[in-house]
């Protein structure tokens, strides 16, 4: 369910790679001031991804404060100061999809694989219900679509379960991303397609990541 989307980080530049580390070591922080400390654990670049499209869909050029890191004093770190509102939501969704996560892996894992994943849900679901009540809608749609996919493994379709995850991390992102500018978008045969690819090659992600950057620099730093 993560993992995903990466940096291609020999294609970046070093301004726009310090942009990037500088979201990343933002989530981490937001992670620990909203869910606990604990939570930091959950940090992924799909998480990051979501929150340079959030700021590039509504037009904020990030300001940065420097800073160091809780873990590892000796190293800078810099952190975003005016985007609340974006890493509110961006946190949510990062506890959302951790806590769907450890339920499926509860269902698909061997049995002490299985009770490492009971352990964690406890956690998890905790977590989950502070961030439910922020953004239930969110927590509906996600809900949805791995009860989808989750039908859909029991039909042992293996061929269509790519094209149900990507439906959900699809719904997610326009979910996330157009919820304030009106815009409608709707699914085909074609787009669930062209997701599989994007599920399944991580080359192609990364150029979508490295593309997604680019024009987030072009349009918000001077």
């Amino acid at each position: 369910m993560f993992g995903y989307v990466r940096t291609d980080k020999g294609e970046l530049k070093v301004r726009e790679y310090e942009l990037y580390r500088g979201l990343y070591c933002t989530l981490c922080k937001q992670l620990s001031k909203r869910y606990g400390v604990l939570s930091r654990l959950i940090l992924s670049y799909d998480m990051t991804f979501l929150a340079l499209v959030r700021l590039s869909e509504k037009g904020i050029s990030p300001k940065f404060k420097g800073g160091r890191c809780p873990f590892n004093p000796a190293k800078r770190c810099n952190y975003c100061t005016n985007a609340e509102d974006e890493y509110a939501f961006v946190c949510a969704a990062a506890i959302l999809m951790f806590y769907y996560k450890v339920k499926d892996n509860i269902s698909d894992s061997p049995f002490f694989k299985r009770l490492l994943f009971f352990l964690l849900l406890p956690f998890a679901a905790i977590k989950r219900k502070k961030a439910k009540k922020l953004f239930p809608q969110l927590d509906s749609l996600i809900s949805d679509c791995l009860q989808k996919q989750a039908e859909t493994e029991r039909k042992n379709t293996s061929s269509m379960k790519p094209h149900t995850t990507v439906r959900m991390r699809s719904e997610k992102f326009f979910h996330s991303v157009l919820k304030k500018r009106k815009r409608s978008f709707t699914f085909s045969d074609t787009s669930l397609e062209d997701g599989s690819i994007l599920w399944t090659r991580s080359t192609t992600l990364k150029r979508t990541s490295k593309t997604a950057l680019s024009m987030f620099l072009s349009t918000n730093i001077h």
